[in-house]
């Protein structure tokens, strides 16, 4: 019996030592499972956070973008409003054959002014020159003229001849001819 007794208490230890085994197994599982969890939650929270961060990157981003979009499209406005206002300027003398007068008179001053006559020449390639006598008197322009290949006029105003410039433009291409003449001074 006391043989009974030693196997039973043995018996005893060993369910005990099982149950505490298993006890300790099922607390690490617990451990694990509640540690993986606290990971995954972790995980979750820096990826929601990384998310986060993301979109304001991205919505500065976009911020960013729109506000140089919109200078870029104001910027462009100001240049197309400044282009068509020039462009108007430029239609106005065109098409007002005084005006395109004194601006061309003017131009070819200041061209003289700066001593740069071969300006004029690079602007109006020359095909050769004529005399004054050659050319044809047109009293309602008040200039010079002759005709020129294209079927256009080389015209001279009285008043560029006065400034000493001797070159005529054609008024249909970009050639033009040099007007070979003589000031007359008249002395008093």
């Amino acid at each position: 019996m006391k043989n009974q007794i030693q196997n039973e208490n043995q018996i005893q230890i060993q369910n005990e030592n099982q149950n505490q085994n298993q006890n300790q197994n099922q607390n690490q599982i617990q451990n694990q499972i509640q540690n993986e969890n606290e990971n995954l939650n972790q995980n979750q929270n820096q990826n929601q956070n990384q998310i986060q961060n993301e979109n304001k990157f991205i919505e500065i981003q976009n911020e960013n973008q729109n506000e140089n979009q919109n200078e870029n499209l104001n910027q462009n406005q100001n240049e197309n409003e400044n282009k068509f206002i020039e462009i108007q300027k430029a239609w106005e003398i065109l098409s007002n054959q005084k005006l395109r007068e004194d601006y061309e008179l003017k131009n070819k001053s200041n061209i003289l002014e700066n001593d740069s006559e071969n300006e004029l020449e690079q602007d109006a390639p020359l095909i050769g020159s004529i005399s004054i006598d050659d050319m044809d008197w047109d009293g309602i322009k008040n200039c010079f003229w002759y005709p020129c290949p294209c079927g256009g006029r080389f015209e001279i105003l009285e008043q560029e001849l006065d400034l000493g410039i001797d070159i005529a433009i054609c008024d249909s291409c970009s050639l033009g001819i040099r007007v070979l003449f003589e000031v007359i001074t008249e002395d008093k």
